[in-house]
């Protein structure tokens, strides 16, 4: 790890990235809790640019996080182990209770279960990380291609008992999601977030040419161009197109200050993204409310709201919550749940309130 590159204090850039990761999976999220009247381009288009890359792209970013957090705890002379270990044990009952009762797209728990094993691998070296998570990623599409040559259902754990296969299946997501937690680390590691990179232009380069062959291949599949596209071409597809989102982020976030406030409106939603992914949930589960969990009450909009306007009421809610998170943090240290959550990793009360420090006669909000 190249100790001169890495900066103490929150990384700014990672909590814009993080906030654009939040509105991608939420763009994909809309159709499936409000199934609008039509299904037209829209939506295919929706599934096209962000399906099954958003997800992993959110994944990369937790893996930041992890090693992030481990390498602070250390400069401040803490044993990380046990502090990530509460961390992940709090996050698992929220994204079970997400998962049971609002959303079964729910992806915090089988993060928290990822989370527990890159506990095991934070210390390893950099240059097996990148190893790993290629050993991973070859494991799944490998799996799928291997259970379609012999006839066996995909989801393996379709198989199993009822009382196995959730597990499972968790278990199954989990290691998909250190196939690209495992880069998240190697790229912090090696410090692409907080200096400028000598091969930005290549990354420049590099993004456009991963999302183009990446998304035409992806158009193929949804807009059932092609007769046959196999699995493995579609995880490959879907892989250069997270690749690529992450090569273009990298050069928006290590480039100049003009460019790097694009990112500037998404960073205050970045920060509080565990209270806002769920609060997504909650929004939609009260507007549709016909959903698989009848534990709200509602406007009942599923299958009623238009295309078009599915998706702008999604940018609405959104834009909304960049306010809201704007606003709070000019308050407060944290997140509603970002609060809760830090106070059960550090085991103690942490104030929640801004400080205000008085300096030549002005008054300035600041972080505890």
């Amino acid at each position: 790890m190249n100790q001169h590159t890495q900066p103490l204090g929150r990384i700014d850039v990672l909590d814009g990235l993080r906030g654009i990761t939040l509105l991608f999976i939420f763009i994909v999220h809309l159709s499936q809790f409000f199934t609008p009247s039509t299904m037209g381009n829209l939506t295919t288009n929706a599934y096209v640019l962000f399906s099954n890359s958003s997800y992993p792209l959110f994944a990369f970013m937790f893996g930041i996080s992890v090693v992030l957090l481990y390498d602070r705890l250390q400069k401040r002379e803490l044993n990380p182990t046990p502090i990530l270990f509460r961390r992940m044990l709090i996050l698992a009952p929220f994204g079970l209770i997400h998962l049971l009762f609002i959303f079964s797209g729910d992806a915090l728990f089988s993060y928290a279960i990822a989370g527990l094993m890159l506990l095991l691998l934070v210390k390893i070296p950099q240059k097996w990380l990148l190893t790993l998570s290629i050993f991973f990623f070859v494991r799944g599409i490998a799996g799928n291609d291997i259970a379609q040559l012999i006839g066996i259902p995909l989801d393996i754990s379709s198989m199993l008992p009822e009382s196995f296969s959730v597990v499972t299946s968790y278990f199954d997501r989990a290691l998909g999601d250190l196939t690209y937690m495992l880069p998240g680390m190697y790229a912090y590691r090696a410090g692409l977030f907080t200096h400028l990179p000598k091969n930005r232009r290549l990354l420049w380069i590099g993004a456009p040419i991963f999302l183009i062959i990446g998304i035409t291949v992806k158009a193929l599949f949804f807009y059932d161009m092609v007769d046959n596209v196999s699995i493995t071409i579609l995880q490959l597809a879907c892989l250069l197109v997270t690749t690529g989102y992450i090569f273009l982020f990298l050069a928006i976030g290590t480039s100049n200050k003009k460019v790097r406030s694009l990112l500037i409106p998404f960073q205050a939603v970045g920060r509080m993204a565990f209270t806002n992914y769920l609060l997504q949930s909650l929004i939609c589960v009260m507007l549709a409310i016909d959903t698989e969990h009848a534990y709200f009450s509602g406007w009942g909009l599923i299958g009623e709201i238009s295309e078009i306007s599915l998706y702008g009421l999604g940018l609405f809610i959104f834009l909304l919550q960049i306010l809201f998170s704007h606003f709070w943090l000019k308050r407060f240290s944290y997140g509603p749940l970002e609060w809760i959550w830090r106070m059960g990793t550090y085991w103690k009360i942490v104030p929640m309130k801004r400080k205000i420090v008085v300096t030549d006669n002005k008054q300035k909000a600041s972080g505890m």
